[in-house]
């Protein structure tokens, strides 16, 4: 089990509630790679993503989300040279208390590569789970346990269990 951990990832996503039930949002990722042969050089602005959110169900606690997006993905080390860009849409089901929430997600990724020399396009899935438990009025807990899987060609070099926490 190799507990280094070489590549450090920041993220941040904005959003705007254009009513109650639907949103835009807009997100950036950069990173810090400390490996000794880092892909896209020691620091890296890694992407920008525009989606929407559409909430197409509330009963009570229960609540049904569909999203989707666009991501474009960069590499700095070649002048923001752009690499690729990830479509996805995925729907979100779960319970949503007073203190906690629980939902599982379904998401379909398609990759299309950007680069004149390859020509390269994927399909994805991941299934998941995410929960949110609320300590006091200023802080909660945030965690995510995603399974993300090849559908069509290759994208992950194998699947992947991610796991997130904030």
């Amino acid at each position: 089990f190799d507990t280094k951990f070489e590549r450090f990832v920041m993220a941040d996503k904005f959003g705007y509630g254009v009513s109650d039930a639907f949103a835009i949002h807009v997100a950036t990722s950069g990173s810090y790679d400390s490996s000794d042969h880092p892909e896209f050089g020691k620091w890296s602005w890694n992407d920008l993503m525009v989606g929407i959110d559409w909430a197409i169900l509330e009963h009570g606690e229960t609540q049904a989300d569909l999203y989707a997006s666009v991501k474009q993905v960069y590499d700095t080390k070649h002048d923001l040279e752009t690499i690729e860009y990830n479509w996805t849409i995925g729907v979100c089901v779960g319970r949503m208390t007073k203190n906690w929430t629980l939902a599982g997600i379904v998401e379909l990724d398609y990759i299309k590569d950007d680069l004149p020399h390859h020509d390269k396009d994927a399909w994805a899935m991941t299934v998941g789970l995410q929960g949110q438990y609320l300590l006091n009025s200023r802080w909660n807990i945030t965690g995510e346990l995603d399974f993300d899987f090849d559908l069509y060609d290759t994208y992950y070099d194998e699947m992947q269990l991610v796991f997130e926490m904030g």
